[in-house]
């Protein structure tokens, strides 16, 4: 698929429902994200007349570590207008079978305690909540 300007709309869109902190992506920064070997983003869209809405996606990139070849989910998000469709499911579950065409060891992702229906979704995958503590460093903190 060909990235649009109308699919950078959408995709910025999605992600500011996702988090109030989330900067808008310009079209070369897309681009250069979605050219990276080892990552995709799977969309749902709706056919609107004449075009293509975004409405939903998820993002999955593969890590080879010394442990084995792992993936991490990120920004999951169904439009706020969509939600309650099961895509969110379809979402994830077509995210988890790539995952495994893969031969991945593993699938990692976090979730905001706040995010209620996307944590019992997660567990009703099979995903567990880990005891463990996630750090970050922010290194170039986006202005």
């Amino acid at each position: 698929m060909e990235l649009t300007k109308k699919d950078l709309v959408d995709i910025n869109n999605l992600l500011s429902q996702l988090s109030e902190n989330a900067n808008p992506l310009n079209f070369d920064q897309l681009a250069e994200i979605i050219k990276q070997k080892n990552f995709y983003i799977i969309a749902v869209a709706v056919r609107v007349p004449a075009t293509q809405q975004i409405i939903g996606m998820g993002s999955i990139i593969f890590v080879q570590t010394l442990m084995g070849l792992k993936a991490l989910i990120e920004d999951i998000i169904v439009d706020k207008e969509h939600r309650g469709q099961k895509l969110g499911e379809r979402i994830v579950g077509a995210l988890i079978e790539f995952a495994r065409t893969k031969n991945v060891k593993y699938i990692e992702l976090t979730s905001k305690p706040a995010r209620k229906v996307a944590n019992k979704l997660y567990e009703k995958f099979g995903f567990q909540k880990r005891k463990t503590n996630v750090y970050r460093l922010e290194v170039n903190p986006r202005p």
